[in-house]
């Protein structure tokens, strides 16, 4: 009598048969509820949108780091602009390159150039620069400095030329730095030389630091490192750079360089014969025997990188013994703080040359240069600006 014969037992009369339990009627079905509907689920949030992220934001895109700059000298006392853009065909098909007009002359007064306010003899300088690429195509963060600075310290006919090429990852920020403190320390020097010894000449300047051997340079350059060390904002000790800079006293050529930057210098040889090739520079690779020595003695080792079948790879390089690091392929420069354990140094290596009426101009490349052109074909490239002077 308890039981209505009408009603299901089985069925709870207080749930709606026409709703699914496991759905809460308060949720929408069309929204995932851990997706903020105002964020577009295909746009990563964590990426500027704004930022182009092929752009490397710690290196200044208006910065100068050119590589290749090509320098002029003549004891010519006409002095006239030559239009370099003319050789980039030139250097084009015959060093791999893809200048597209890049080339322009360095900006010089031209009354300064005529009153010869800037020394004897200078007629023109220029330089140029272009990123490299990686294996993938890429274009990398171009690593390389020029340093043209005319007129050091007041001193008229003191003028500085140099490339340096950097290397590891903050390569560019070592070049750039070694680049200023080179020039700030040798104007220091010059104010310091006025004052303290009353030299007021060009010529007095060139004579006070050949007279010790020019090393007040080359311990610019090993204070170099030591100031790196000095430094927070980037990694000296994996980082490095080459440095080939030219001193010109009017007529004195003074070359100091570390690493494989190189500088040439081309001049009549008088018998109608080819013209001579003057090396300002040498490379300092590690496979130099006087560099591999001392390179052994301090507990390095030389050796080239070889793949998995035993084929060597890439030119001889700088290693710690039994180590895979760190791989320097050059045996002196500045920077490479690790390096400098196992014999890389950076003492320079200084050469001397008078300009004199055979000399016709001068040359310094890194080996982004080197590596796809001989001397000779270089000597030729600058014979066109010469040429047509």
């Amino acid at each position: 009598p308890n039981i209505n014969p009408n009603v299901n037992p089985n069925i709870n009369p207080n749930v709606n048969p026409n709703v699914n339990p496991n759905i809460n009627p308060n949720v929408n079905p069309n929204i995932k509820p851990n997706i903020n509907p105002n964020i577009n689920p295909n746009i990563n949030p964590n990426i500027n949108p704004n930022v182009n992220p092929n752009i490397n934001p710690n290196v200044n895109p208006n910065e100068n780091k050119n590589s290749s700059p090509i320098l002029f000298q003549s004891v010519n006392p006409n002095p006239m602009i030559i239009p370099i853009p003319l050789a980039n065909n030139y250097l084009a098909s015959h060093l791999n390159g893809n200048l597209q007009n890049q080339a322009q002359p360095f900006p010089l007064n031209m009354e300064d150039i005529k009153n010869k306010k800037i020394g004897k003899g200078f007629r023109f300088c220029s330089e140029l620069s272009q990123a490299g690429k990686d294996s993938q195509g890429n274009i990398k963060i171009c690593q390389d400095t020029t340093l043209i600075s005319l007129s050091v310290g007041g001193f008229i006919g003191f003028n500085l030329f140099g490339v340096l090429d950097g290397h590891g990852e903050h390569g560019h920020f070592v070049s750039q730095f070694c680049k200023e403190f080179f020039i700030k320390n040798m104007v220091n020097y010059t104010e310091l030389l006025k004052i303290s010894n009353g030299i007021t000449t060009t010529e007095e300047l060139y004579n006070e630091l050949k007279s010790e051997n020019f090393s007040y340079i080359s311990n610019l350059y090993e204070q170099a490192d030591t100031e790196l060390a000095t430094q927070d904002n980037f990694d000296y000790k994996s980082s490095g750079t080459t440095c080939n800079i030219i001193l010109q006293f009017n007529k004195h050529l003074v070359c100091a360089s570390v690493g494989d930057s190189r500088g040439i210098l081309i001049y009549d040889k008088g018998d109608n014969s080819n013209q001579g090739i003057f090396l300002l520079s040498q490379d300092h690779k590690p496979n130099l025997p006087a560099e591999s020595e001392r390179i052994a003695l301090c507990g390095g080792v030389v050796n080239i990188i070889q793949d998995e079948y035993g084929n060597k790879m890439g030119p001889p390089r700088v290693f710690k013994a039994g180590c895979s690091h760190p791989g320097l392929a050059m045996s002196r420069s500045l920077g490479d703080i690790d390096a400098k354990e196992v014999g890389v140094i950076s003492t320079p290596q200084i050469i001397e040359y008078n300009i004199n009426p055979s000399t016709k101009f001068m040359v310094v490349c890194s080996d982004g240069v080197w590596e796809f052109g001989t001397n000779e074909q270089v000597r030729d490239l600058g014979n066109i600006f010469y040429a047509n002077r």
